[in-house]
């Protein structure tokens, strides 16, 4: 495997980093970000062979730029923990397409993820594979719905939720495309057909693994309604909803993202992510700072209903960065088909959930005490 990260310096891009730097799957890897001295230190840290790991400073959003520097690289393997996903993730997939490099992401912008499968066309000619939104959700998420219907004969609902803390190290970006997420209407599917929620209005109460528990969740717009649907083409009902530990602060990032402003705060980029977290970590909480999904799938087994119910618990790096990890192995194995692939179509889900637990993130199943 050659391997271009792209945010090598951010939380995830460093995990990602590490791990693969360890790797002997890996035979080069290539760092970029936009700060040489950031890159100049994860280098120091990863003390790795310098004729194997080498740092390259760029600013992703020169297209002229990106784009000879993939050209000069040449990867196999284009690794993205880079955003804002809305502005960046479309270029720099076909970017890595154009020099026949397959790409993989952490993604989570449901826009980004509706204009991606443009680029299947070009990825079957250039025979590499596009796999937008590896990380937590969606990623996660996805393979947890792909393992559960495995238990079904029948497929009809599909519940996704998820949670994180204003004080995980790792949310400064997270948050800032949470904010995204819940600044406009809440795509879902109800009664067979696309409808849209008004937003982060009504709640519901989701139970995820402890340590979590109870959390309060919200509709959002995620890549999963678009991911999922276009797998299970017949479902009856798909929702996404998300909700903060701290409800205080779940509060307060409600009423930012009813505001005209939601949109271009969260693309202002770094500086504006760290002085939201900043705000809502303020926060007091009783609630952990761990992060967690849940999927609930219902359908019919042997006739009769049945619902299965999964759920990870883990802090976001792990999460997030594991997921990119497994995957980049799987994609650098060939193993997974070529063109625009969503992580449950590109992936056997029990194969790669079972990558992902020897590292440490293991896969709950939840069910009701029935009395």
């Amino acid at each position: 495997m050659q391997a271009l990260i792209l945010g090598a310096t951010g939380a995830i891009g460093r995990t990602v980093a590490a791990e693969l730097a360890r790797s002997t799957e890996v035979e080069r890897l290539w760092l970029a970000g936009r700060n040489q001295a950031r890159l100049e230190w994860l280098l120091d840290v990863l003390s790795g062979d310098p004729s194997r790991i080498s740092a390259h400073a760029f600013d992703l959003h020169d297209g002229a730029l990106r784009d000879r520097r993939f050209r000069e690289l040449s990867p196999d393997l284009v690794i993205s923990c880079a955003g804002p996903a809305r502005q960046l993730e479309l270029p720099c997939a076909r970017a890595a397409v154009e020099v026949g490099a397959s790409w993989l992401s952490s993604a989570n912008d449901h826009v980004a993820a509706e204009s991606i499968p443009a680029l299947d066309a070009p990825a079957v000619a250039a025979g590499v594979t596009v796999v937008s939104g590896c990380g937590l959700s969606p990623g996660l998420t996805n393979l947890l719905v792909a393992l559960a219907a495995q238990e079904l004969d029948e497929v009809e609902e599909i519940e996704v939720a998820t949670t994180r803390s204003a004080r995980d190290p790792a949310g400064q970006a997270a948050l800032a495309q949470l904010l995204i997420g819940l600044s406009g209407p809440a795509p879902s599917i109800a009664d067979g057909r696309r409808i849209s929620e008004p937003g982060p209005k009504a709640s519901h109460l989701v139970y995820f693994p402890e340590p979590v528990g109870w959390v309060e969740t919200f509709a959002g717009a995620s890549p999963e309604i678009t991911t999922l649907v276009s797998r299970w083409p017949g479902l009856r009902l798909l929702r996404w909803r998300v909700g903060l530990v701290e409800k205080p602060a779940m509060d307060a990032l409600r009423l930012l993202a009813g505001g005209p402003w939601a949109t271009r705060f969260a693309n202002w980029g770094p500086a504006a992510s760290r002085a939201l977290q900043q705000a809502l970590s303020a926060w007091p909480s009783a609630g952990p700072a761990w992060s967690a999904a849940r999927v609930d799938v219902r359908g019919q087994a042997d006739g009769r209903p049945r619902s299965v119910s999964l759920g990870v618990v883990d802090h976001l790096v792990n999460l997030t960065a594991l997921p990119l990890v497994a995957a980049a192995s799987e994609l650098a194995a060939g193993r997974t088909e070529p063109g625009v692939r969503a992580p449950e179509r590109a992936f056997e889900p029990k194969s790669l959930l079972a990558r992902i637990g020897r590292r440490g993130v293991r896969i709950a199943r939840l069910e009701p005490y029935l009395v």
